[in-house]
């Protein structure tokens, strides 16, 4: 029986939730309340697995650790740890982040839900966010030392560590928060106002992912996931001409970025970082495959998804229930 946030509850049901009831010690009225309720909850959890064990039944649980019971068989599914690293890695992967400079880094943000608002949750939200967090950042960090990435918002830096999770966190419950949160970290309030430059955005669920994708709309941002870092190829040249396939173009190459924040182009010539001529479409990362994201995935408004193998997890199951009989 997990204790966590709505926020948490958004990774989907397969994402494996750390958390516990505890004592309802130094809280508030209403807080201790809620906290007494779910560790009654789990109490009774506990010992209706107890009493089917004593009675010769296995007992085999997923995702979720019961505080107070050792099952039989547990059946770990993502950690909010691997959650986080999975996606950092794609966009990684995606940007080509081991091949830009630091004199051109790319424009980063981390989206971090957190909600703070569940009495007597706000321990397991909090708990996941921070093991997101730090799988997602055993990633990027090197690429922020190296100064191959900055946060356009600032919440990200080189000497950010593990500890300043919060610096990213938001309560994430709305989807009027999440837009909330984009417009704010990239300084806009609209398409009127000059575009700032945002190659990637970690949104760490399908939810705030998707709420990233409508504010990037109403921001005015343009293009979509395919046009970042197209692949071409001698093979691909080749297919393109026998008729198997579409040639992926080249991406043309970012300019250079002065000190002072402009962008010098092949002429010589200076633009803003922040001019409305950088629409470019970020790449946009989630978790969960929730059916209502699967419109943005296909037309490339959000780069990637992750869920669990399904199939396998419930073969092995079955597997298990054998050998245990």
């Amino acid at each position: 029986m997990a204790v966590s946030g709505d926020a948490s509850r958004e990774y989907a049901d397969y994402a494996s939730h750390p958390g516990s009831w505890k004592s309802a010690a130094r809280a508030s009225d209403v807080e201790a309340q809620d906290q007494a309720a779910v560790r009654e909850a789990g109490e009774r959890l506990v010992t209706a697995l107890q009493l089917a064990r004593d009675n010769g039944m296995h007992v085999i649980i997923l995702a979720n650790p019961v505080q107070g019971f050792t099952p039989d068989l547990f059946v770990q599914m993502s950690t909010a740890e691997q959650i986080g690293e999975v996606q950092a890695k794609k966009l990684v992967s995606k940007l080509a982040l081991d091949k830009v400079s630091a004199t051109s880094p790319k424009s980063i943000e981390m989206l971090l839900p957190y909600d703070s608002t569940q009495a007597g949750e706000a321990q397991g939200s909090a708990s996941f966010a921070k093991q997101a967090f730090a799988g997602a950042w055993s990633v990027l960090r090197p690429y922020f030392k190296a100064g191959k990435a900055v946060s356009p918002s600032g919440t990200l830096t080189a000497d950010t560590t593990d500890s300043d999770w919060m610096s990213v966190a938001f309560t994430a419950t709305k989807t009027e928060q999440i837009t909330s949160v984009v417009s704010k970290r990239l300084g806009m309030t609209g398409k009127s106002d000059p575009r700032t430059t945002i190659d990637g955005v970690l949104a760490m669920n399908d939810f705030v992912a998707s709420g990233v994708v409508e504010e990037l709309g109403n921001l005015g941002y343009t293009g979509t996931a395919a046009d970042v870092n197209p692949s071409i190829s001698i093979m691909g040249i080749m297919d393109n001409i026998a008729g198997k396939r579409d040639l992926a173009k080249k991406a043309v190459p970012e300019p250079l970025r002065k000190e002072d924040g402009s962008e010098t182009s092949g002429n010589g010539s200076s633009s803003s970082a922040t001019g409305t001529t950088k629409t470019n479409w970020p790449i946009v990362t989630g978790y969960g495959a929730y059916i209502d994201s699967i419109p943005d995935i296909v037309n490339g408004q959000q780069w990637m998804t992750a869920l669990e193998n399904r199939v396998k997890i419930g073969d092995d199951v079955a597997r298990a229930c054998i050998l245990l009989d």
